[in-house]
């Protein structure tokens, strides 16, 4: 253990040299369904689909194609530098689109690829685009058992979804280094979309490094003002140039 901290240290001490510093959004009351793929772009090979409880479609910066959230909790080198909570009236969403075999739901793993393709957006301004933060993935792992799925993927910043990363407190990621998205959700009830599919609830993470020259925090109304602004001033047909969510 003593070696064990002596190399975590250096490592610590090799990003700091480098400029950068790790970063955390802890994300609270995720709400994900699980039902059938209605998209006509990838529903043959990926039958089932996890998505954000309140509407199939996503990707797209929407803010009425995302789901509601408890919180985003902003960390920076294990410090938490801000909170965005809509129990106090603030505005955070997540909008979530993996498609995925059938999960097996028997403690197992499923692999789920569709390069460039999947969604992992949060979304901090009640306007279109609302992007805080858009990811995409390229392949998930997901494990399900009698009542929870949890999934972890790495992620990069979406490349056509404009404006994205809201800098909130300060906090950017360097595009140049590893992301990583995890979430754990809990069948805890009968609850049902409007569909039909379960409902899964949980919390969710995202982690990735910051140049230290990005760390300068500000406060969360001034920049959601600013980006409320951007979304309202012509960003309006912005979106990712994919077919997502269900058909017609």
């Amino acid at each position: 253990m003593g070696v064990l901290a002596v190399v975590a240290g250096i490592a610590l001490a090799a990003e700091a040299a480098a400029g950068v510093v790790p970063i955390e959004i802890d994300i609270t009351g995720l709400s994900l369904a699980y039902g059938d793929n209605q998209s006509t772009s990838s529903s043959g090979s990926l039958p089932k689909l996890l998505y954000d409880s309140h509407n199939r479609d996503g990707g797209t910066g929407k803010p009425d194609q995302a789901t509601n959230v408890g919180s985003f909790a902003f960390y920076s080198n294990g410090v938490m530098v801000g909170k965005v909570d809509t129990n106090q009236g603030d505005f955070a969403r997540a909008d979530v689109w993996i498609p995925t075999p059938p999960l097996p739901f028997d403690g197992t793993t499923t692999t789920s690829n569709l390069p460039g393709r999947f969604v992992f957006d949060l979304l901090l301004v009640n306007a279109i685009p609302g992007w805080g933060l858009a990811l995409t993935e390229d392949q998930w792992a997901l494990r399900s058992d009698s009542t929870t799925i949890a999934g972890d993927a790495s992620a990069v910043l979406c490349s056509t979804c404009q404006p994205n990363q809201a800098a909130i407190f300060g906090l950017v990621f360097d595009p140049t280094r590893p992301i990583h998205v995890s979430f754990t959700v809990t069948r805890a009830d009968d609850s049902t979309d409007a569909l039909g599919a379960p409902i899964y609830v949980g919390s969710a993470k995202i982690t990735g490094m910051m140049a230290t020259s990005s760390a300068i925090p500000e406060p969360a109304s001034a920049v959601l003002a600013i980006l409320g602004a951007a979304g309202l001033l012509g960003f309006a047909g912005v979106g990712r140039s994919l077919c997502l969510g269900a058909s017609s």
